[in-house]
């Protein structure tokens, strides 16, 4: 009922649940919040081959910076008080779902743009300046338990 074919391909944009919401409140942002998608929103093959790194880049400073033209240096020194790393990576993970080309690392403008280094770079700096105490405070419900922590441990 939510995939809709691309009229040109033949493409068929995938759909997942969990993952939509993100990509509709990213679109929203892409059209400048001119636009507001709902559930039942679909988007060509075309629109999703049109984001770039760097819009996703920004998109990632409004959601941790509340600023998508952010500056971390001085005079500015904005700091990621409003999400955390894990939550961009939630983010870019969703995105990641619906791209055309979602297996393909980003190069030469073509590919996977959450694959790209500007994408991962961000999540990085927000890690960063979590770690320094910098950034948004964690709002874990409870602290982890030592047979949790081992049994993560033994995980990876």
């Amino acid at each position: 009922q939510h995939q809709v074919e691309d009229d040109a391909t033949g493409w068929v944009m995938p759909y997942k649940k969990v993952y939509h919401p993100y990509l509709c409140r990213f679109m929203e942002f892409q059209y400048g919040f001119s636009v507001e998608f709902n559930k039942n929103s679909t988007f060509t093959r075309q629109e999703l081959l049109d984001i770039r790194p760097n819009d996703i880049k920004r998109w990632m400073g409004l959601c941790a910076y509340n600023d998508p033209d952010y500056n971390i240096n001085p005079p500015v020194n904005h700091r990621p008080k409003f999400c955390r790393a894990s939550n961009l990576a939630s983010v870019k993970k969703a995105l990641s779902f619906f791209m055309p080309h979602r297996n393909v690392p980003w190069c030469n403008n073509q590919g996977n743009p959450t694959r790209s280094a500007p994408v991962n770079d961000i999540i990085k700096e927000v890690k960063k300046f979590e770690v320094r105490g910098e950034g948004c405070p964690s709002h874990a419900k409870r602290a982890v338990r030592p047979n949790e922590f081992r049994k993560a441990m033994e995980l990876l």
